[in-house]
């Protein structure tokens, strides 16, 4: 397994000496802000394997687990009255974290299939972002079958809607490999992918990563996830 290798190769020991002789956490050390390049580059490297999305290390930050990138991602892209499509039932932590920033909440009931866009199409045409746990909806367990996601990034194409893909535990599965990101399917740049170690290393780990096309959501994204904590779980 991916993280099992990180916590058994030399990189925290690596980070843990860096913390000590400057301060600095795997978050800001290196050629951060972005976070450590090796780790950066192995992640992207997995992503690729795992659930087939085409990233590099440039376009990866490391945060302190998903909800810290669904607060980053949030104060990139919104602004007060911005609208946010959240699934109902969903993530309440996600619901605060937009609620805060002044956003209008659009609740879309999901289904066996999970969100289903065309609800909310009719009633707030023009949202800014769409948040989402399409590979194991939170907290129903549906999954967001093909036609669906390439419905989604159609519509997010047509209305200039960002998608959030939150894919917190995508890596367990009972039988058969990962289902795959929405964000592999994404040939516009409208999905950033927020992913986690905490589920399938840690809780107490509080180790996240975001994989977005920094030009398309703004270069404020780098800023904004080096003035972040740091990671002292790592260290």
């Amino acid at each position: 397994m991916f993280w099992y290798d990180v916590c058994n190769s030399g990189m925290p020991r690596v980070c843990a000496g860096n913390q000590r002789l400057t301060g600095r956490s795997i978050a800001t050390v290196g050629d951060a802000p972005q976070g450590l390049f090796a780790l950066r580059q192995a992640l992207a490297d997995y992503l690729g394997r795992a659930r087939g999305i085409v990233a590099d290390a440039g376009q990866i930050v490391i945060v302190n687990g998903s909800q810290q990138a669904i607060d980053i991602s949030a104060r990139l892209l919104l602004k007060p009255g911005d609208g946010v499509v959240l699934e109902e039932p969903g993530y309440v932590v996600a619901r605060k974290a937009f609620e805060a920033l002044g956003a209008k909440l659009i609740p879309a009931r999901v289904d066996a299939n999970g969100l289903n866009i065309r609800v909310v199409s009719s009633r707030f045409p023009k949202p800014k972002l769409v948040y989402f746990t399409p590979s194991h909806q939170f907290p129903t367990g549906a999954v967001m079958p093909a036609n669906r996601r390439f419905e989604l990034l159609d519509w997010a194409e047509k209305h200039n809607t960002f998608l959030l893909e939150d894919d917190y535990d995508g890596e367990f599965r009972y039988l058969g490999r990962p289902i795959e990101a929405v964000q592999s399917l994404d040939k516009r740049n409208r999905v950033i992918y927020a992913g986690t170690a905490s589920k399938t290393l840690s809780p107490t780990l509080r180790l996240g990563f975001v994989v977005a096309y920094l030009r398309e959501v703004g270069a404020p994204c780098v800023s904004q996830a080096g003035a972040a904590p740091g990671l002292p779980q790592l260290g």
